[in-house]
């Protein structure tokens, strides 16, 4: 099993294939680095720093993959982002997952039962395929949100199916969805506030919170 504890540093990079995390355990350092020429991480707790990460094929997390901080990939380039059912991303109270403005040509999708401590952000991202989120448990965002999609373009379907989320929101806020929105079988807390956020959103298919 790859152990690698200290932030992977990967941010500009150029991959022309995969770029594949396999059965390894990822953990961030407990304090920024030091400046390194003129970039300096803003910092501590975050695992993978891949900011305009470009990718020719997919980003791939597979069988047992522990990360523990986060994984920047804003303004990231890649051809889908799969992370397979056994892995976890665990950075609670702040941003587990960070796809700001990133591009992806197809799919974004989580394995049934991922659990994810800390926000998933895609605000201004491009999603050219599904958001495939069905079976994740979500919790312990870094603010309020859960999921933080404001401005996000999704072309496909936002697939929810019996996902769990606790202690947060869900917000698609001025997303532009070309399918559904399908929560069928979510489960919902967030005794605080809202759920699930679609203000301003334009949503082209279907909005299903159902059972069954």
């Amino acid at each position: 099993r790859a152990v690698i504890q200290g932030r992977l540093d990967m941010g500009g990079t150029r991959v022309s294939g995969q770029f594949i995390v396999r059965n390894a355990t990822l953990t961030a350092p407990a304090a920024p680095p030091a400046v390194v020429g003129y970039s300096r991480f803003r910092e501590a707790g975050i695992a993978l720093s891949a900011p305009r990460l470009t990718v020719g094929d997919a980003v791939t997390l597979e069988e047992q993959c522990a990360v523990s901080g986060g994984i920047d990939l804003s303004r990231a380039t890649m051809s889908s982002l799969l992370i397979d059912s056994g892995c976890s991303l665990r950075a609670p109270g702040k941003t587990a997952l960070n796809l700001s403005n990133a591009e992806i040509l197809s799919t974004v999708a989580m394995g049934d039962g991922v659990p994810v401590e800390g926000t998933l952000r895609l605000s201004g991202a491009a999603i050219h395929g599904n958001l495939r989120l069905r079976g994740a448990r979500l919790s312990a965002p870094e603010d309020r949100f859960l999921i933080a999609a404001e401005g996000a373009r999704i072309d496909g379907e936002v697939e929810l199916q019996e996902l769990e989320a606790d202690g947060g929101a869900l917000t698609f806020r001025a997303a532009a969805i070309g399918g559904s929105v399908n929560a069928g079988g979510a489960r919902l807390r967030n005794p605080a506030g809202h759920t699930l956020s679609l203000v301003q959103a334009s949503v082209k298919g279907s909005v299903r919170c159902t059972w069954g």
